[in-house]
């Protein structure tokens, strides 16, 4: 046990790894550690990562930011290829220590996807209304 928080666990297909999020380097990184006895633990992403989640053919991927990740990981011998960037993902972030997408066994993936539309925040505060106001609408008194 560390003094860090650890979340999102997910348990490789063989059920021999368990990967997870921790912020133990100060922000959050997706992790494996051999299951069950703990003995062997790996970073997996290099710059920072959330929402692990493993393939059916036991490939590892999690989200970055908004990038969709994918780790080469081999269960047999614990070693991990270098993450690899596969798409835009626009996904929707999961609820603390849960998922928002999942890999079909064919590959595909499903996802809560993010309203890409852009959101107009601008907001107009006239300044000196009354004396406008008197401009546009004249009273007509004297």
């Amino acid at each position: 046990m560390t003094g860090a928080s650890e979340w999102a666990p997910a348990f490789s297909p063989d059920r021999r790894w368990l990967a997870f999020v921790s912020d133990e380097q100060g922000r959050p990184q997706v992790y494996v550690r051999s299951y069950p006895d703990a003995d062997q633990k790996l970073a997996i992403s290099l710059d920072g990562g959330t929402e692990p989640a493993w393939s059916s053919a036991g490939e590892l991927f999690f989200l970055q930011g908004g990038t969709m990740m994918r780790a080469m990981f081999d269960p047999a011998t614990g070693t991990r290829g270098q993450p690899v960037a596969l798409f835009e993902a626009f996904a929707i972030p999961g609820s603390y220590g849960s998922t928002n997408y999942d890999i079909a066994d064919d590959g595909r993936f499903l996802m809560v996807l993010a309203d890409e539309r852009p959101v107009t925040t601008k907001l107009r505060v006239p300044l000196n209304w009354f004396e406008e106001l008197k401009q546009q609408v004249p009273t007509g008194g004297r």
